[in-house]
C-alpha cells in the first residue's frame, strides 16, 4: 500500500503527472478514458478534485 501512496504522489506533481496530462487532453482530447472524464468535468457532472481522484484510484486499481 506504501508504495501506492508513494506513486500517486509523484504522479500528482509536475507537468508529466496527472495535471499535465489532463491539460493536453484539454487541449487536443483523445479517444480515451482520461477525455472522457474531462468531457464529464465540462458537462459540470464531475468537479476538479474527482477527475483528479478518479484517475488516481485508476492508476492504483492498476497497480494491483
Amino acid at each position: 500500500m506504501f508504495v501506492g501512496v508513494v506513486y500517486a504522489f509523484i504522479v500528482l506533481r509536475g507537468p508529466n503527472g496527472i495535471p499535465g496530462l489532463l491539460e493536453k487532453r484539454r487541449a487536443m482530447p483523445q479517444g480515451d478514458f482520461v477525455s472522457d472524464l474531462i468531457a464529464l468535468q465540462s458537462d459540470g457532472q464531475l468537479s476538479k478534485d474527482e477527475l483528479l481522484w478518479c484517475i488516481v484510484f485508476m492508476l492504483l486499481a492498476g497497480h494491483d
